[in-house]
């Protein structure tokens, strides 16, 4: 393994001090959303009963279009005589690749609780999903009530990185990070698009079908934003903001159709939020002028053991390199992952963790 270390090559994987350069050079960069997609979309299901017939339908829908949904956890809910159905599906869901977010110790609107009160519903909960495993990172305010200051402190303070809203007004600017724009405004009024299905939604305060959908994906793409969208009581008649499932089914069709990346809204939460605060170092190596390898290594300077989600690094390698492998090797794990070179001239897409470990690529 070819490593450069300062201006000279050696043959031992050690980490080195690598010059930074611009993230916006010809060479190496980040891509805005996890492997290159061109926008980002996250599935909201603000739904507690995880286990009746008409949910498990819901469940195998999701998994049969090889997709990807969130749901909420409101951890007062997981007790009494239920508890342990309850938490046997929650893993069942968290091993199929289903996520969380937190969503109070009760539900209630959280701007009328005091002080004390809601600062205890948002710890408790995010305290309780540390100890279930799932990792709590994104968080949704009972009702979307989050005017008061002091709510939206108290989910930070517990310790969510995001939280989003509920509101009809959202329609007019769902957009998150949209164009250029690097982080939003604030990480805790997130919007969200409201979907209800037309039955519900008498007073047209929601997107109700795939057709109201769809500008929004397309606007979404246009611009390179992320998206939330938040369902209640899909395949449930008499439920809250209930959305047909065929409907429902027909909007994930409709977005697995178009180039998103379909993330959980932890996983975005963090990605935006690493790619923001990283840095990239890196510097090709030569031996008898040839261009063999690179050297880099991506630093966000955030706790590691929260902002761990791997960000996609794009490399424009060389033209002799098209068509062949690379090594890629990460120093500090000591592994190796070979990686085909796109013969389009494409570059190459990395999955790098952003907390200093250094990686070399060389072409084989």
């Amino acid at each position: 393994m070819l490593v450069l270390c300062c201006a000279a090559l050696v043959t031992l994987p050690v980490a080195c001090k690598i010059p930074a350069r611009p993230e916006n050079g010809a060479d190496v960069r980040i891509a805005k959303w996890k492997d290159d997609h061109r926008a980002a979309i996250s599935v909201n299901y603000d739904e507690s009963d995880l286990l009746s017939p008409s949910q498990l339908q819901v469940h195998d829908a999701v998994l049969g279009l090889g997709m990807h949904v969130d749901f909420e956890l409101v951890t007062g809910g997981i007790s009494g005589p239920i508890s342990d159905q309850q938490r046997t599906r929650i893993r069942w869901l968290a091993e199929h690749g289903f996520q969380f977010f937190g969503h109070g110790q009760q539900h209630v609107n959280h701007d009328k609780l005091g002080p004390e009160d809601v600062r205890r519903s948002a710890q408790s909960c995010y305290d309780l999903m540390k100890q279930m495993n799932l990792k709590p990172v994104a968080f949704a305010y009972p009702g979307g009530h989050a005017d008061r200051p002091r709510t939206r402190a108290a989910v930070k303070d517990a310790g969510f990185l995001s939280a989003r809203i509920f509101r009809a007004a959202s329609r007019r600017d769902p957009y998150i990070v949209p164009d250029d724009v690097r982080e939003p405004s604030d990480w805790y009024t997130l919007p969200t698009l409201v979907m209800m299905g037309h039955a519900f939604d008498v007073r047209d305060h929601a997107v109700n079908d795939t057709a109201e959908l769809t500008p929004y994906l397309e606007e979404a793409l246009r611009r390179t934003a992320w998206l939330i969208t938040t369902y209640h009581s899909i395949n449930e008649p008499d439920g809250y903001g209930f959305y047909p499932l065929a409907g429902f089914v027909e909007d994930l069709q409709a977005i697995k159709a178009r180039d998103f990346w379909v993330a959980s809204i932890n996983d975005a939460t963090l990605y935006v939020r690493e790619r923001a605060a990283a840095k990239v170092s890196y510097r090709w190596i030569y031996r008898a002028g040839d261009q063999l390898g690179l050297a880099l290594s991506v630093d966000d300077g955030l706790p590691a053991d929260v902002y761990d989600f791997p960000l996609t690094i794009l490399v424009r390698t060389p033209a002799t390199w098209r068509g062949r492998r690379v090594e890629v090797y990460d120093v500090r794990m000591a592994s190796t992952l070979m990686q085909e070179v796109p013969a389009d001239g494409m570059p190459v897409m990395l999955a790098v963790r952003a907390d200093g470990t250094p990686y070399t690529v060389e072409v084989r």
